[in-house]
């Protein structure tokens, strides 16, 4: 008999693939698994998983629940890269309307700081943005919504002394940093060919 850890191990999908699934569709994990691995024979099954991920995000983003909200963008990396054509879904999520989470609260220089913390992380903007356009749609979220924008100020001036990392306050820095190793990884991989 097999254990729901062999299903899973069969399946193809992280357990945080499944949560996600579970959590968006209010569904006990062992018939998210199924869904999951339906969902994942075709195309349109995929980007129906991306979305389900990006509202998860959207979602813990609503609730002030910003470290969720940026697992959820690692999450969606991970299944980004292992299940998708990445120009496929980077098509459809540039298609889409950026969503405004909070509808009176100020973007206070998002893109400068977004920007600016991409630098930190050794990346440029537009070369992200182009390379992970749905990763970057949920760090664009979670940098409008953050509420940690003096901390994030005061690191990016180089003002702050005990905060020498971006991991103790900013809830992307996980994300960026995987995005950074993905970025480096395909740019050695092409000056390789």
């Amino acid at each position: 008999m097999l254990s729901y850890e062999d299903c899973i191990a069969l399946s193809g999908l992280t357990t945080e693939e499944i949560a996600a699934i579970a959590m968006h569709e209010h569904l006990p994990a062992m018939a998210a698994l199924q869904m999951g691995v339906s969902l994942c024979d075709s195309g349109h099954g995929k980007l129906l998983i991306q979305r389900m991920i990006m509202e998860d995000s959207q979602k813990a983003c609503r609730r002030g629940n910003l470290k969720a909200a940026a697992r959820f963008g690692l999450v969606l990396h991970h299944f980004i890269e292992k299940h998708s054509e990445r120009q496929a879904l980077s098509l459809s999520a540039r298609e889409e309307r950026p969503v405004r989470l909070l509808d009176n609260s100020p973007r206070e220089h998002v893109d400068s700081y977004l920007g600016a913390m991409l630098a930190h992380f050794g990346m440029e903007i537009e070369a992200v943005q182009d390379c992970f356009g749905p990763e970057m749609q949920i760090a664009n979220m979670c940098c409008e919504a953050c509420t940690e924008s003096k901390r994030c100020r005061r690191f990016l001036t180089g003002m702050a002394e005990a905060e020498t990392t971006p991991s103790s306050f900013c809830p992307n820095a996980p994300l960026l940093d995987a995005l950074r190793h993905r970025l480096r990884s395909q740019q050695e991989s092409g000056h390789a060919a």
